[in-house]
């Protein structure tokens, strides 16, 4: 899938422009919510100043996030993958390192189920 086989609604459009800091999403399971605001929320990180370079991306568990976000070929991070490298946990953290416009960004994973890992972020410029 690439971001030109996406096929927006006006309820997504809406949610991409929101610039609210936290954006609730409920609804069935399958209903697109974690499709389309991962999509609005790489958008967002690839608008951030050049000096903005530290991101989270927070779940239950990495294995989780992983499930969702990079073993799911319906996600933002594959339809963004020719600029997106991830590294598993156990490589320094799981992170994708997002390379666009000869910068480099970083999205850490972080599972609620892991204190060690929240608090080995906490030191960091997170945007």
């Amino acid at each position: 899938m690439t971001l030109d086989d996406v096929i927006l609604r006006d309820k997504h459009r809406d949610l991409i422009k929101d610039r609210s800091q936290v954006i609730f999403c409920e609804g069935v399971t399958n209903a697109s919510k974690s499709f389309i605001i991962g999509i609005a929320y790489m958008l967002r990180i690839l608008a951030e100043p050049d000096d903005r370079t530290q991101f989270v991306l927070g779940g239950v568990s990495v294995p989780v996030l992983e499930r969702m976000f990079i073993q799911n070929e319906a996600s933002f991070y594959n339809i963004f993958k020719p600029i997106c490298e991830y590294t598993a946990a156990g490589e320094g953290g799981a992170r994708i390192e997002v390379k666009a416009n000869g910068k480099r960004k970083v999205i850490y994973l972080v599972g609620y189920d892991n204190k060690k890992r929240w608090q080995s972020i906490l030191g960091l410029t997170i945007h």
